[in-house]
């Protein structure tokens, strides 16, 4: 049996899973997907994405962990995104 997963590393696979979810959501042009891991996002993304054909690369920096609390709950985290569009 493996050993129990300390929960920083939990928290960070998390974060980590529910970056990926918006980030691919953001490659997909999917708006309610990431409405659904942000929902705070602007209303106005729909319009912008409107004119965008696709998304031609989107990466991430790593991210800067200020505060983690147990079960992926991240008080702060500071991560740059790079996107280029095809229109």
């Amino acid at each position: 049996m493996p050993p129990p997963i300390a929960p920083e590393v939990q928290a960070k696979n998390e974060i980590a899973r529910t970056l990926k979810t918006y980030v691919d959501a953001y490659k997909q042009l999917n708006v309610d997907g990431i409405r659904r891991v942000f929902p705070g996002v602007s209303p106005g993304i729909a319009a912008q994405f409107k004119d965008i054909q696709s998304i031609a690369t989107c990466t991430f920096g790593d991210p800067e962990y200020i505060d983690l609390k147990a079960g992926g709950r991240l008080r702060g985290s500071r991560r740059a995104m790079d996107a280029s569009y095809r229109r």
